[in-house]
């Protein structure tokens, strides 16, 4: 069963990615985006549902690529969330 399309994880990786780019800033743990974001709001900027954006998501955390802290999203592995936004990235088989 497929999860989430790749293309949808490419433009949720994508968004990620931007949002780091310009609002990110330097953390112990990587990059931490300043504010806290919900899988809602991700869903909205990339025209998808909730449910798939948390899945996503979900993937990316399970891969050590992304976090949170106090609702705020860090970014772990900014080289592996590039990989996923241009589809060169697939989640493991567990």
């Amino acid at each position: 069963e497929v999860l989430a399309t790749p293309k949808m994880r490419c433009r949720v990786a994508g968004l990620l990615l931007g949002l780091y780019a310009v609002l990110g800033e330097d953390a112990p743990e990587g990059l931490r985006l300043p504010f806290r974001l919900t899988h809602q709001q991700l869903a909205d900027c990339v025209c998808s549902d909730r449910v798939t954006v948390a899945r996503i998501v979900s993937e990316l955390g399970k891969a050590g690529i992304l976090g949170r802290t106090g609702g705020c999203y860090l970014l772990h592995r900014p080289d592996l969330l590039r990989e996923a936004a241009f589809d060169r990235w697939q989640p493991s088989e567990h």
